[in-house]
């Protein structure tokens, strides 16, 4: 299913009326790129800091008391986030050139 989309999936957004003109009212996020990824890289920097130094209380239900635990999904989250905005870093300047020379 995944390898049709490529087919399928540009047929169904030009089908819709989606369509380059659309894309191209989006060409003013490009001057403003570097404030958006200082952003969100600050907003990653508050999650990495809650998500490990936020306080820790154990919660009593009754006569039973338990830590709580870190979410692994959350760990995940945050790590992808991460690893989409370090490649959006290094785009520009690293690997779209190296694309470009390999595509020659």
């Amino acid at each position: 299913m995944v390898a049709s989309s490529c087919c399928v999936l540009p047929l169904a957004l030009a089908g819709l009326g989606v369509t380059g003109a659309v894309f191209s009212g989006l060409a003013f996020l490009a001057d403003i790129r570097p404030f958006l990824i200082v952003g969100a890289a600050a907003m990653l920097a508050l999650g990495w800091a809650f998500f490990f130094w936020r306080r820790r209380r154990a919660r009593c239900d009754g006569d039973s008391c338990a830590r709580p635990e870190r979410s692994g999904r959350m760990f995940g989250l945050l790590g992808f986030g991460s690893l989409i905005v370090g490649l959006a870093l290094v785009w520009g300047p690293y690997v779209e050139p190296a694309l470009l020379r390999l595509a020659r």
